[in-house]
């Protein structure tokens, strides 16, 4: 048996917990872990049915990516000054994976969150945000793609807030001064890292011409940042690739892309990546045609890996890229999909 000491500290609370697992030696992989504060009782709408009251994990205060080498893992993070102060029962949740033959092993176990440390490290400083659109190239003001895909790169010393007591304190979106976009389940920490996180979403049916997006993040102290570009849709482009979709969505077991396509008798070049949000490429569908037909329905995904595993529950982002080989116009439109188990 070996002893892992976790470390959760900050304004509002220092916890100190111990885990004590079998350790494997020839396990090496990643680390999926979630912390949650204190369950919360429920009761439902009552639209369909008479309401009933129960009880959900529902408060995240961290979600991490760490390495385990040789069977030995650790993380570290800092509490959100936003969790709930009264003592009470939190919940630790692993899940690991082996890079190389992909096997699995889970566990959860509960211990006491609250209260306020005695000894704490001020902070008034805000986070870093660089903000781009479809690829780092972006510089405000520049051409995007029909759907561009938004990136977000963020770091700051007391890790990123994503305990969602308020909506304007997590990670969101404002469009165009008057659309709200949350964005909590678009962030993931950097792998062994809590100081430094990533935000990818794509935006979805907005209108041709200018457009200006802010991203507001805060950190663990409720420090807020704020970081705005500009983005040009071209209305001088005209769009062949249309009503991109995948069926059913959410799925379990297969999901079916589907799109309109405009170059019709046309040899066509297309490929399929699909992302976890990490930015990670996890599937690729590759497909041509020499005369390709006026509805493209055939391009399907399992859930699985490129190495044939399934994968977890959660979102993950597609982009199609599609090039007619006859004239080399390139047409590039992103969407995302939820998965279940």
């Amino acid at each position: 048996m070996t002893s892992y000491t976790l470390k959760f500290k900050d304004a509002c609370s220092e916890l100190l917990y111990i885990i004590k697992p079998k350790t494997y030696e020839s396990f090496n992989g990643n680390l999926y872990v979630n912390i949650f504060d204190k369950i919360n009782n429920k009761k439902t709408l009552g639209d369909e049915s008479e309401p009933y009251s129960y009880r959900e994990w529902d408060k995240n205060i961290f979600n991490g990516f760490s390495s385990i080498s040789d069977g030995i893992f650790d993380f570290q993070f800092l509490v959100s000054k936003n969790i709930n102060y009264q003592y009470g029962e939190g919940k630790i949740s692993l899940f690991a994976v082996d890079s190389l033959d992909n096997s699995e092993a889970s566990s959860y176990s509960n211990f006491t969150i609250g209260g306020t440390s005695k000894d704490y490290a001020a902070d008034e400083l805000p986070p870093d945000l660089s903000v781009y659109v479809d690829d780092y190239n972006f510089n405000s003001g520049d051409k995007v793609s029909r759907n561009p895909l938004i990136l977000v790169d963020i770091f700051d010393n007391s890790g990123i807030n994503i305990t969602d007591n308020n909506e304007f304190i997590i990670p969101h979106a404002i469009l165009d001064d008057s659309i709200y976009i949350p964005l909590r389940m678009y962030f993931s920490q950097v792998k062994d890292s809590y100081k430094r996180g990533k935000i990818i979403f794509p935006l979805e049916d907005i209108s041709l011409g200018k457009h200006r997006i802010q991203i507001k993040v805060s950190d663990n102290y409720n420090n807020i940042s704020t970081k705005e570009v500009v983005f040009i849709i071209d209305d001088n482009f005209k769009e062949n690739i249309t009503e991109l979709m995948n069926y059913p969505n959410p799925f379990s077991e297969t999901t079916t892309f589907k799109f309109n396509n405009g170059y019709e008798g046309e040899p066509l070049e297309m490929s399929l990546n699909i992302y976890d949000l990490r930015g990670k490429i996890i599937y690729s569908i590759e497909k041509n045609y020499e005369v390709s037909p006026p509805v493209i329905d055939n391009l399907s995904w399992n859930g699985k890996d490129l190495n044939g595993y399934a994968l977890s529950q959660g979102i993950y982002i597609y982009k199609l890229h599609v090039r007619n080989k006859s004239n080399n116009r390139t047409e590039i439109i992103h969407s995302k999909l939820l998965k279940l188990r």
